[in-house]
């Protein structure tokens, strides 16, 4: 509990995006790639009358534009790794599966995302690393700029 008060109490400006991702997605979002968000966070709750939560989060780092959903742990009764969060994705944003692909940087990421029968994508920076051999992902970016690569 004191974690989670610690972290949604830091001060505005305490986040930041690595480095190519703003360019990264902005790329995708200007090609016509529908994109959304899906997290274990919560994605809109109050803190001492202050907005908080990844929506909160996306609009502090200036890329809360660049999606069309946000799933947040509030939205789904199941989480990653089941495929429940991915499919309420999907379904808001009027996609197949099979026209998707799931990025993300841990193994619930890959799981989630092969269990709704996307493609998948690991990115190895962000929480923890992996190896393709790790997750059994389709594919792997190493960057941002990687990314647009290996989806293109």
């Amino acid at each position: 509990v004191q974690y989670r008060l610690a972290y949604w109490s830091k001060p505005p400006g305490s986040i930041s995006l690595y480095s190519g991702i703003r360019r990264m997605l902005e790329e995708f979002h200007s090609g016509g790639a529908k994109l959304g968000v899906i997290t274990q966070k919560l994605r809109a709750f109050k803190l001492g009358g202050r907005h908080a939560g990844a929506s909160t989060e996306l609009a502090e780092v200036g890329i809360a534009d660049l999606f069309e959903t946000v799933i947040g742990y509030e939205d789904t009764s199941n989480h990653k790794p089941h495929p429940e969060p991915v499919d309420t994705a999907l379904s808001r944003l009027s996609v197949t599966p099979k026209d998707s692909i799931v990025v993300g940087d841990s193994p619930a990421d890959i799981e989630a995302g092969r269990a709704a029968g996307c493609r998948t994508c690991l990115v190895t920076w962000g929480f923890t690393e992996h190896n393709r051999g790790d997750t059994g992902a389709d594919l792997v970016a190493e960057t941002p700029e990687d990314l647009l690569s290996v989806i293109s």
